[in-house]
């Protein structure tokens, strides 16, 4: 079937207007979840969750529409399965449209409804629980969305393992065993690296960042940092929240979050990288095809890429700082004007086991993943009850990092995802390690004098690159696929490794 054919037909013309409806609904769920975040009265969550219910099951019932199916099925009549395999755009869109179509459709209206009233309830008691440092006053809740993922789960079907039907939402086509893989392929070496630069550093005093650091001077900080790698000011806000995120509303509309610390003003500055990441991955997506998969990003692996890349990668190099140090010596006089930038580097790169994962070092971090990567599948297949979480957690924890967890809210209570039942989330971030590696590894290559760009304060030749190498595909390629076609290797954790083995050999 010829290009100027499929896109000239009326049902294409037509299921393009429904998908973009779902697709404005889809952004009005988003602007009341982050306002329910950022500045909507706690009295009001009820009435949130019968909203965000309710438009969660309007997209279902668009989605799942006898209309969708008519339509999409009549395109599809003579078009093999190699065809859909292209990278020609009518049949990229089609593609997805049938992947979702056929995916939604496994999924009762009751589950959808269900699972999106209960996550907006269970996160306000979230973040009660955290608060008081107590797991039981979440469980119930907690209980009741496991119960609902599992359902959800079976509905969808899987291979192997359960869990391959929730990792699928977020890093399409991936499975437990990959992931698995992966993990095996990289704990090991990330251990024997973590026990000699933890060596190398006994010779060493931790550098003391602490200090006076004027909220009000982090945000304007923060807006120098996130506008100079990209994020366009006109069309993007930042935002107070108790656990940092990011959210695309639609075209001219992406918010991003972070949390502050007054004594440490790397906490929220680095909040504000990693989300700025995933920010301009959001504006950068083609604004011509919004409402349809080439307008969208591929996966949660390939979004954090983009996070952890800007975060670590470029945000704790020494590149970076040799320009944002002395104007942040200007912004804050009282809490760095002891400092010089070899201590300064050696303290936002210290390694030592810590206990929330947002705050951890590059090297640690991974442990945090597959922690709760290991306990999600557990739950998912029910070898392992919710009652028994914080014993799991704080057992598996002091094995992999080697410190008691003192409460629930430096444990299994400090992240939100799994209030919003993002179970088959917590890999993904693994994976944007991996991707932002590697995808860094080929950008020097393609990009010579690119550090020195960075000692000046550039930083939009890499991201023009990343946008044309990334952001612009939407969802064109399978996200391992991507990878490979950008970098010209399969991915694999090598390119992470090296690149932690050369940044600690140069600071220590």
């Amino acid at each position: 079937m010829a290009m100027v054919e499929l896109k000239e037909k009326k049902e294409f013309k037509e299921l393009k207007d429904i998908f973009s409806e779902i697709t404005h609904l889809r952004g009005i769920r988003r602007l009341l979840s982050w306002d329910q975040e950022t500045f909507m009265p706690k009295a009001g969550e009820k009435n949130r969750a019968n909203q965000i219910a309710l438009i969660s099951t309007l997209i279902h019932q668009r989605l799942t529409s006898n209309a969708i199916k008519e339509k999409l099925y009549s395109l599809l009549e003579g078009i093999n399965t190699n065809e859909l395999d292209s990278d020609r755009a009518e049949l990229v869109i089609l593609r997805e449209w049938k992947r979702d179509y056929e995916r939604a459709v496994k999924i009762p209206e009751t589950i959808i409804k269900e699972l999106s009233y209960k996550s907006v309830i269970a996160h306000e008691v979230w973040v009660k629980a955290r608060e008081q440092k107590d797991f039981n006053i979440f469980l119930p809740h907690l209980s009741e969305l496991i119960k609902l993922t599992r359902e959800k789960a079976k509905c969808l079907g899987y291979e192997d393992h359960p869990y391959d039907a929730l990792l699928d939402e977020y890093e399409p086509y991936e499975r437990t065993r990959d992931i698995d893989e992966l993990f095996n392929a990289l704990i090991p070496p990330l251990k024997r690296l973590y026990e000699k630069i933890t060596e190398r550093l006994k010779r060493k005093k931790r550098p003391d960042i602490s200090g006076k650091y004027p909220i009000e001077r982090q945000k304007a900080l923060s807006q120098i940092m996130a506008s100079s790698l990209g994020l366009k000011n006109p069309s993007s806000r930042i935002d107070t929240v108790v656990h940092p995120f990011s959210t695309k509303i639609g075209p001219g509309d992406v918010r991003i979050t972070t949390r502050w610390n007054e004594r440490d003003f790397t906490e929220g500055i680095f909040g504000i990288l990693h989300e700025a990441g995933h920010g301009i991955y959001s504006q950068n997506l083609l604004a011509e095809y919004y409402g349809t998969p080439l307008g969208e990003s591929v996966s949660l692996g390939i979004h954090e890429s983009q996070s952890r890349l800007y975060e670590n990668i470029i945000g704790r190099s020494k590149e970076f700082w040799e320009f944002f140090f002395p104007i942040s010596k200007g912004i804050f006089p009282d809490g760095l004007s002891n400092l010089d930038l070899n201590s300064f580097l050696l303290a936002i790169n210290w390694v030592e086991p810590s206990f929330i994962r947002v705050e951890a070092d590059e090297v640690t971090y991974n442990f945090h993943i597959y922690l709760r990567f290991t306990i999600e599948k557990e739950l998912i297949e029910g070898s392992l009850s919710p009652v028994d979480i914080p014993l799991k957690w704080n057992t598996l924890f002091e094995e992999l990092l080697g410190l008691k967890v003192p409460d629930d809210s430096r444990g299994c209570l400090q992240d939100v995802h799994w209030s919003g039942a993002a179970f088959g989330y917590f890999p993904t971030y693994t994976l944007g390690n991996v991707y932002g590696a590697m995808l860094f590894e080929k950008a020097k290559e393609e990009l010579p004098g690119l550090f020195d760009d960075f000692k000046m304060g550039k930083f939009r030749t890499i991201t023009r690159w990343l946008g044309e190498k990334i952001h612009s595909q939407g969802r064109r390629y399978r996200p391992k696929d991507l990878i490979e076609k950008v970098t010209e290797n399969k991915p694999t954790p090598s390119a992470f490794l090296d690149y932690l083995q050369e940044k600690y050999r140069q600071i220590i």
